[in-house]
């Protein structure tokens, strides 16, 4: 439900701009009075203020009832919105076409209404005073006066004009949607046309007023008062040119706005319709961006559903938790930067009760790393658990991958091979990240190096295994390179220095505990999310290196 105080709102702002208006009329007539028809100031506040006061008055309650029963549709569908309750088409059609063509029409009304006011004054003057005895000058002050009052009618028409469509904005932005936009159509080239010919009458009426019919009465006006006129003018013709301006650029200054946020990636559902407030090439352009922007959120929601159901997918071939390994401890977490990423881990089951690890990192983010790297799972599940030794394991991967991968795409992968009881791992390489080993009591941890082209670039590749021993209490933990290549705002690298301190404590903490302290510390240290994929998987021995057991390993992930 709206707040109830819309409809006053509108009332008062059109209260207010028929007052401006009229105090604008009253003290150009008043100055007028005073510097050009000679009035006394005795003669302003005993007559003529009151008369011009009383005069204007009359403007406020023309105008403002005017504008009241113009929009009368306007207000009924802001009550209606207010309340909570539904508003008829037909009534959000007639208040749409209300508030587009308001502007316009009181320009028109406000001209002809001056230009005929004037004309029937000045020949009810001349008709029943002046007809058989014309004064001097007496036609020279008519069309002086005719002149003005002009150069004022138009004036208002054109403050009208311009300050209105910011007071409907409002109720345009929210009956958008509810009907269709209809109403007088004017182009951006007819409303300058019309801005133009506006301020020509304005500047052209002056310059007959003050500029060539008062010399031709028989008075003279002070330079300085020629020269302040001229500057009023100017000053009106900008504020007035300006305030149109801003107006119909404000709608295009919009809409390269929400394209230039959609160009950086925001998703154009967060966005509200952009209101059309004019029915000229400006009302089209934003109409065609609302379309635009519709068009893309459906993408943006297909999109999204896709990616879900791809999330889904891509999680299921992750192992959900590791089998029970007696006297050892495995846990993982893989966090994708977008809704699936490029970065797997998987558990191979192998003869003599030996089991094998593979981390993994295809090229890219996003979709094209995440078919990649079901690619290549799929293949490695066939091809490990064959009991080849992991070089050899990588080797005919390798080849599989290179006939069918494009070319720039490749993946990195480690293969590890353990032996439960002596500790005794055996892994290969493919380009990934070197495992960190680590040790208990908090013993400095090790990179253990064993790097060779990663899979797809090359046939053909010979990869080399590396043996080393995990000791009681010890572990080994393979990971993507989004955790050490984490940057900060500043750009700065996360770096294998904080990475490996971190491992100090990995032997005395509980896999998960240790995984989710990493995260937590990559994550805080990029001040939100990463840019990169992030993987970490954590396999430790239980023990100690004196021989004194742990308690038994969790073989969850």
């Amino acid at each position: 439900m709206l707040p109830v105080h819309l409809s006053r709102r509108l009332r008062a702002g059109l209260l207010y701009m028929a007052a401006a208006a009229a105090a604008v009329a009253a003290l150009v007539i008043s100055l007028s009075n005073s510097f050009l028809q000679g009035v006394t100031l005795e003669q302003q506040l005993n007559f003529y203020l009151p008369v011009v006061l009383g005069q204007c008055l009359f403007v406020v309650l023309a105008l403002y009832t005017i504008s009241v029963v113009y929009l009368k549709p306007v207000f009924g569908t802001l009550d209606l919105l207010s309340a909570g309750r539904p508003v008829a088409d037909e009534l959000a059609a007639a208040a749409r076409r209300a508030s587009f063509n308001y502007p316009l029409d009181m320009l028109i009304f406000l001209t002809l209404c001056g230009a005929g006011l004037s004309l029937i004054f000045h020949a009810a003057e001349w008709l029943f005073f002046y007809r058989g005895n014309i004064p001097a000058h007496w036609w020279v002050l008519t069309f002086q006066n005719a002149a003005f009052e002009l150069t004022l009618a138009v004036s208002l028409g054109m403050f009208y004009f311009a300050f209105s469509r910011r007071l409907l904005r409002e109720p345009l932005e929210l009956t958008t949607g509810l009907a269709p936009d209809e109403g007088k159509r004017l182009t951006v080239k007819g409303r300058l046309l019309l801005i133009i010919i506006s301020l020509f009458i304005i500047n052209v009426s002056s310059f007959f007023a003050f500029y060539l019919l008062f010399p031709l009465s028989g008075r003279s006006v002070p330079a300085g008062l020629y020269l302040a006129y001229t500057l009023l003018l100017l000053l009106y013709s900008m504020v007035a040119g300006l305030a149109v301006a801003a107006d119909t650029g404000a709608d295009i200054l919009l809409v390269a706005r929400r394209l230039a946020e959609m160009a950086r990636g925001a998703a154009p559902g967060r966005h509200q319709t952009l209101t059309v407030t004019s029915l000229d090439e400006v009302g089209d352009l934003v109409a065609a961006f609302n379309r635009l922007q519709q068009q893309v959120a459906r993408v943006y929601r297909n999109v999204d559903r896709e990616l879900a159901l791809a999330r889904a997918v891509q999680k299921g071939l992750l192992p959900r938790e590791f089998p029970a390994l007696p006297g050892w401890e495995a846990a993982a977490v893989s966090r994708p930067a977008r809704q699936v990423g490029g970065d797997f881990y998987d558990f191979v089951s192998l003869p003599e009760g030996r089991f094998g690890l593979l981390v993994g990192d295809a090229a890219g983010k996003g979709m094209p790393a995440a078919l990649l790297m079901a690619a290549v799972v799929g293949i490695l599940r066939a091809e490990a658990p064959r009991g080849d030794s992991p070089a050899a394991v990588l080797s005919k991967v390798n080849d599989l991958v290179c006939s069918v991968l494009a070319g720039g795409m490749f993946v990195t992968v480690l293969y590890a091979v353990f032996e439960p009881a002596s500790g005794r791992c055996t892994l290969a390489s493919a380009g990934h990240m070197s495992p960190v080993r680590f040790f208990a009591g908090g013993g400095e941890p090790e990179l253990v190096t064993a790097g060779a082209l990663p899979l797809g670039l090359e046939q053909g590749v010979t990869y080399r295994d590396t043996t080393l021993t995990i000791p009681p209490g010890g572990g080994i933990a393979f990971y993507s390179d989004g955790l050490v290549e984490a940057r900060d705002k500043s750009g700065e690298l996360f770096g294998f220095p904080r990475f490996l301190r971190l491992f100090h404590s990995a032997a005395a903490t509980g896999g998960e505990s240790f995984i989710a302290m990493v995260m937590d510390e990559v994550e805080r240290f990029a001040g939100g999310e990463p840019a990169d994929d992030l993987t970490l998987l954590l396999l430790r021995r239980a023990g100690t290196s004196g021989g004194e057991k742990s308690p038994p390993a969790s073989g969850r992930c």
